[in-house]
């Protein structure tokens, strides 16, 4: 019995595993003042993004933007530090 209750303890955190990581890498949670989004979208800017879309998402900024090279990007951006958490192309 021992034996099946650790391989099923095993097998529930290699399943769990993959969604703790993608949390991780989101998390928006820092301390401080938070940027308001004509901050972030100034900081984008400055680094070639066209912003079209810029919303307040589970604590991140989401923002949908253009590239220098005109592909859609997405972008998960800490309200407090300015840190780009996710960074995908559409």
């Amino acid at each position: 019995m021992t034996k099946t209750m650790f391989a099923v303890i095993a097998a529930a955190m290699l399943i769990a595993t993959p969604a703790m990581a993608d949390d991780d890498d989101r998390d928006c949670r820092s301390a401080g003042a938070i940027m308001d989004q004509n901050q972030i979208r100034a900081q984008l800017t400055e680094q070639g993004y066209e912003v079209r879309k810029l919303e307040m998402d589970d604590g991140c900024y989401e923002v949908h933007a253009m590239d220098a090279n005109g592909q859609r990007v997405e972008m998960d951006i800490d309200p407090v530090s300015g840190e780009t958490r996710k960074f995908e192309y559409d």
